[in-house]
């Protein structure tokens, strides 16, 4: 059953953070700084049409005029943001906003003060002060369309000046650089998330959504290339990151969602410890800061998180945060896909996944699937992954995997990415191709573009709360790459050699980096490669049968 789709507001949403109002000296020194917490910001005009930012709170509601100011958007990916008014000496300081609905907010501001032009000011002090327009404030409505293209069309630029530097604090950044971000803002692509996402994304993307905003704990799963990844990012750029902990299985996954590993945010080592040792862990002072914090815990790749660590980390959530509820009362949002691979287990070792426990029954109020294939466009394709996913090969489509060897997928001396399924033959044939190399890195991409690669920096939060910073060539060797660590990925051109695969979805895993056939290229195909897990199919089974009467719940639930 579809959910029927929500009219588009009127206005443009309020913002939920914090606000820090600084008052400046002539001399650019803060003279008074008040902080308020769990505030909301409204975008509207008053009597005059001027442009008012207005803070409503529990116990203060304060109106800001905006006139001629700056933005400072250089953190805004933390949830972080300022609007500097120097003609009035003020400072608006934003903290702890949804990175998404902060985008929005600043880019709707900025623009609607770009299409007002020199319609701003016109009315003097003296004229306001003897008006007697009665006072009046209205809310701003969302760029339309055509306000979209009347700013791009104005060259290419805007009139307000915006810097994404020169934060008390900030690292500066070069001419080219503010240059290039202040030609940022009228682009289409990235002035407008909003309805950017509402383009993008899916009928049932919309509904995950929809949930986590709902406060709900939810498994969403899908095959490769349904949009679990992107559907993620939005997730986290709509909720608070200061209450917000984004981990993945691994560190590979990790780092593509910006994030840790489950294991360092848990804090209580392999958690091969028994119950009470790991309370005492996690017991530690940063660590239990941390816990107590988190309101909302996302966790992507969760099929390979091990059963037995899941339920004991339910376990520590509950004795740490003194809250009985499913994890402590922490909103779960699990992302994954069982049929890809599963948690890594020692020999001897029983294989339990996150479904099979009972806290998984506790914790998780709705799963949902996604099925529209994304990231391939070869309708061929995808039915073969489909029945592989399933662990079903077809003769017609072992042929036709079997023809992809002698397929060229290099293009202009591009080689693919050769994926394997043990790590001692990656190691291998990256050390050989590492050898042969002289000088700095020079990349050559399928689009056409050769770029030299330079050092960059990028920050992420760490255990704690604290923020970690990295300067480095942002290059990993990957002339060859493990299936394991492709998990999430997307490959232009990719080689394969499936002869030693040895875990049920490996398969799977690496024929679903591709986009397409024309740019796969399978050295040894053989259909005794493809399996897949009975518990996991037998758990997929049940998901399908009780989605209908789970999409009445969701109804009830939006």
């Amino acid at each position: 059953m579809n959910t029927p789709e929500k009219e588009p507001s009127s206005q443009v949403p309020p913002l939920h953070c914090s606000l820090t109002v600084e008052n400046l000296t002539s001399l650019g020194t803060v003279h008074k700084s008040v902080t308020y917490k769990g505030i909301k910001l409204i975008l509207g005009r008053n009597e005059f049409r001027d442009i008012i930012v207005r803070m409503d709170g529990a116990k203060h509601s304060l109106q800001f005029p905006v006139r001629d100011f700056q933005l400072h958007k250089r953190f805004m990916k933390e949830g972080k943001a300022t609007i500097s008014q120097k003609n009035v000496n003020l400072n608006l300081m934003i903290a702890n906003a949804p990175p998404n609905q902060l985008a929005i907010f600043m880019k709707t501001l900025a623009s609607k003060h770009t299409l007002l032009g020199p319609k701003q000011g016109v009315i003097n002090a003296r004229q306001r002060l003897l008006s007697t327009v009665p006072k009046s404030f209205e809310e701003i409505s969302p760029l339309t369309l055509k306000e979209y293209e009347t700013v791009r069309s104005n060259n290419g630029r805007m009139p307000l000046k915006e810097r994404n530097g020169n934060v008390p604090g900030a690292s500066p950044v070069s001419s080219k650089r503010k240059m290039d971000k202040e030609q940022d803002l009228p682009s289409l692509k990235r002035q407008a998330p909003s309805l950017r996402n509402q383009l993008v994304l899916t009928t049932e993307q919309k509904k995950v959504l929809q949930i986590v905003q709902s406060g709900h704990n939810v498994f969403f799963t899908g095959s490769a290339g349904t949009g679990k990844s992107l559907l993620l990012k939005l997730i986290v750029g709509a909720l608070s990151p200061d209450v917000t902990f984004v981990t993945a299985s691994t560190g590979v996954a990790a780092c593509q969602i910006g994030g840790t590993t489950l294991h360092a945010f848990a804090g209580i080592g392999s958690g091969h410890a028994s119950l009470e040792q790991c309370v005492q862990l996690a017991s530690r002072k940063v660590v239990a800061q941390q816990w107590r914090k988190c309101k909302h815990l996302i966790v992507d790749e969760i099929s390979m998180v091990d059963g037995v660590f899941f339920k004991k980390l339910e376990a520590v959530g509950r004795a740490i945060r003194g809250n009985n509820k499913p994890f402590g009362g922490i909103q779960l949002i699990l992302c994954g896909d069982f049929l890809q691979l599963p948690p890594v287990t020692k020999p001897g070792e029983k294989r339990v996944f996150c479904f099979q426990t009972s806290a998984w029954n506790r914790c998780i109020n709705i799963s949902m699937e996604l099925t529209e294939v994304r990231r391939q466009d070869d309708q061929e394709f995808i039915n073969i992954l489909q029945s592989i996913r399933l662990g079903r090969c077809t003769e017609d489509m072992v042929d036709c995997l079997k023809s992809t060897e002698s397929n060229e997928v290099e293009k202009d001396g591009i080689k693919a990415t050769r994926l394997c399924t043990h790590r001692e033959d990656v190691d291998h044939i990256n050390q050989e191709h590492l050898n042969k190399l002289t000088g700095y890195p020079i990349v050559r991409f399928l689009c056409g573009v050769t770029a030299d690669v330079k050092h960059e920096k990028w920050t992420v939060r760490g255990t704690g709360g604290i923020y970690l910073s990295r300067r480095q060539l942002p290059l990993k060797l990957a002339w060859a790459f493990s299936i394991h660590k492709s998990q999430g990925m997307t490959l232009d051109c990719a080689e394969m050699s499936l002869s030693r695969v040895f875990e049920a979805g490996q398969a799977y895993v690496a024929l679903s980096r591709a986009r397409n056939l024309k740019g796969l290229r399978v050295l040894d195909f053989n259909p005794t490669c493809v399996r897949a897990h009975p518990d996991v199919l037998k758990f997929y089974e049940d998901l399908r049968k009780i989605y209908d009467l789970e999409q009445q719940s969701i109804e009830s639930y939006l």
